[in-house]
């Protein structure tokens, strides 16, 4: 089921990614969604795929994967 706001994970790894340099460097250059889940993990933080894709429009910070790169470009991300 799609709920309207993202969970509190998802919440607390955006904050996260906002403190930390290092983290935005290994999500901009992850190759899919796994290796960002695996990030999150590796900080304590469980989200799922799902939920990543989900919320990805909305997550337009230059650090992720598909910032700037168009809608077509995130699906194919996604895939």
């Amino acid at each position: 089921a799609s709920r309207m706001n993202p969970s509190s994970s998802l919440i607390d790894f955006c904050k996260l990614l906002d403190k930390d340099k290092n983290l935005q460097a290994q999500v901009k250059s992850a190759k899919s969604p796994m290796q960002i889940i695996e990030i999150a993990a590796l900080s304590g933080i469980e989200i799922s795929i799902e939920e990543l894709r989900l919320w990805s429009k909305e997550m337009t910070a230059a650090y992720f994967p598909w910032s700037e790169m168009g809608s077509k470009w995130r699906q194919d991300f996604f895939r």
